[in-house]
C-alpha cells in the first residue's frame, strides 16, 4: 500500500494539471524541484505504511485478547462487530443529513418568498 500511495503521490505532484479540475489550473502550478517532489511522495509512502501497519497491529492484538478470552472464530466477530459499526455510522450520517434537511426547509418557509425590487 506505501508504494501504491507513493506512486500516486508521485504522478500527481509529477503532471498536476491532469489531476486538477481546468478552473483551478489557473491557479499558480506547484514550484516544487524534482527532488521534492520525490521526496513528498516517499515520504506519503512511508506514512501510508506506517499507518498500514498500525492497524495490522491493532487486528492482531484485538484478535489475541478475543483467543484469549475464548472467543471461537474472532476473525469473525471483528467483521460483525465492523459492519455493526459501519452501519450505525450510515445512520447517523443519513439522520443528520435529514434533520439538516428539515432546518433549511422550516428555515426557507419563516423567511418567505424573497421581495423584489
Amino acid at each position: 500500500m506505501g508504494a501504491l500511495a507513493s506512486g500516486g503521490m508521485g504522478a500527481f505532484l509529477a503532471a498536476p494539471d491532469r489531476h486538477v479540475e481546468r478552473a483551478r489550473q489557473e491557479e499558480p502550478p506547484f514550484t516544487l524541484s524534482s527532488g521534492a517532489k520525490a521526496a513528498v511522495a516517499a515520504g506519503f509512502g512511508a506514512l501510508v505504511m506506517v499507518v498500514s501497519r498500525g492497524g495490522q497491529s491493532a487486528v492482531e492484538w484485538a484478535e489475541r485478547a478475543l483467543t484469549a478470552r475464548g472467543v471461537r472464530r474472532p476473525r469473525l466477530w471483528m467483521g460483525v462487530a465492523a459492519a455493526a459499526a459501519s452501519l450505525a455510522m450510515s445512520a447517523a450520517d443519513m439522520r443528520t443529513a435529514a434533520r439538516d434537511q428539515a432546518s433549511t426547509s422550516r428555515q426557507d418557509a419563516l423567511d418567505g418568498p424573497a421581495s423584489s425590487g
